[in-house]
């Protein structure tokens, strides 16, 4: 159970570092947007947290089979 717990932690920890990577370019790159204005790496953090989620839950969940053309479908 540990070595699954542990396996766990390791991908939260990866996707955690990819996404801080992000986070830290793209608010580096628009300093000027958000200087000045409270909460902004906070706010920023959750919106592509959400972002990021709402992706990963089309490509798990039955939605993915409806995104694909009617071809794909049927034949």
């Amino acid at each position: 159970m540990l070595f699954f717990f542990m396996l766990i932690m390791l991908g939260l920890d990866s996707a955690m570092g990819g996404m801080e990577c992000v986070i830290t370019g793209l608010m580096d790159e628009f300093h000027s947007f958000f200087q000045g204005r409270r909460f902004a790496r906070e706010i920023f953090t959750l919106g592509a947290a959400t972002v990021s989620f709402s992706i990963a839950l089309i490509n798990v969940t039955p939605v993915r089979y409806l995104l694909h053309s009617p071809d794909q479908r049927h034949s």
